[in-house]
């Protein structure tokens, strides 16, 4: 191929920076950034997020908050419990390979073999103080089991319906899993 050099020269002066500008974008896109991979051998696809304990605490807190600004409604207590605790979903490459040998000995002998590789490899990325920790794609919050709600005011059926009807749309439970008791003096 034979390289013609006057048309290289008309191409002008601008079509030359923006080729120069693509070239420093190339460079600078290919340093590495904070991510980095590690190999890990995992079968555990997620890690413990805050404890069940803290999130239970306060997730009764804002219920008992919220039921109390009920008119009617005073002197609340909730009890939540929890199916499973939270988890953090994290970032893995799952690299894989396969690799096909069909072998034929000098008898007419032939052998085939079938080669599967795949591995998980953790991603990590580093903090503001250098620490290495695994990059978090999904968090998920505990799973509630069940409710209970007392309180002052809770023992007409119209108000239980209610309360019933707040936690169905704040939780995803089913009224069954709900209970609500009027709370004796």
């Amino acid at each position: 191929m034979k390289i013609n050099w006057k048309e290289i020269k008309t191409v002008g002066i601008d079509k030359w920076l923006l080729i120069a500008f693509a070239g420093v974008l190339l460079v600078v896109s290919s340093v590495p950034s904070g991510c980095s991979v590690k190999k890990k051998n995992t079968t555990d696809n997620s890690i413990i997020i805050q404890s069940a304990d803290s999130y239970e605490k306060n997730t009764e807190k804002r219920l008992k908050n919220l039921i109390e600004k009920m008119d009617g409604v005073s002197d609340v207590v909730v009890m939540i419990t929890l199916k499973s605790g939270g988890e953090k979903v994290i970032l893995k490459q799952q690299p894989y390979s396969k690799k096909n040998v069909d072998e034929t000995d000098s008898s007419g002998g032939t052998r085939k073999t079938n080669e599967i590789n795949q591995d998980e490899e953790v991603i990590y990325y580093k903090d503001e103080n250098g620490d290495e920790k695994p990059y978090v794609i999904k968090e998920n919050t505990p799973i509630i089991e069940g409710i209970v709600v007392m309180g002052c005011g809770l023992g007409d059926s119209k108000k239980k319906a209610e309360v019933i009807s707040a936690i169905e749309a704040l939780f995803p439970i089913s009224a069954h899993k709900i209970s609500v008791i009027e709370k004796s003096n």
